[in-house]
């Protein structure tokens, strides 16, 4: 879908503009076929196409017979329940979670704090329009 959205608006640049982006997009466009041919050319000597749809098959039909033997999905997806469920009483039981937004809120104050002596407030006293500052009503 990448491709469609790109040759379209590859194909726009090269109606809409004759100058530096029409340019561009006709080189690029150019380059683009070239590269295909190319490819297909490589492809014809070479059958990699055809090389690659075999070895694909082959190794699907080989971890079909590996997963009938030995039974590898079950197997797996035992142990991916078993880790899970690790790593969830592990959180639970060092609360993980809590601890992690705690540190958090902690940085964020930090943060906030910084932004504060860096950035002079408004108050009352020096604000043109006689409000102050959100921080300056936070702090009371």
């Amino acid at each position: 879908t990448t491709r469609v959205f790109v040759g379209f608006g590859a194909a726009y640049a090269i109606s809409q503009n004759d100058g530096l982006w029409g340019d561009s997009a006709r080189a690029i466009g150019q380059v683009a076929l070239l590269a295909q041919l190319k490819a297909e050319e490589i492809d014809q000597k070479y059958q990699i196409v055809e090389g690659s749809v075999v070895a694909v098959k082959s190794a699907i039909q080989k971890l079909k017979t590996l997963n009938n033997n030995h039974d590898v999905g079950t197997k797996s997806k035992a142990m991916a329940l078993v880790c899970c469920g690790s790593v969830r009483d592990f959180c639970s039981k060092n609360r993980i979670v809590e601890r992690g937004a705690h540190a958090t809120s902690r940085v964020a104050f930090w943060l906030g704090k910084q932004f504060d002596k860096a950035i002079p407030e408004k108050t009352d006293q020096n604000s043109s329009d006689g409000r102050e500052s959100y921080m300056a009503r936070s702090e009371r």
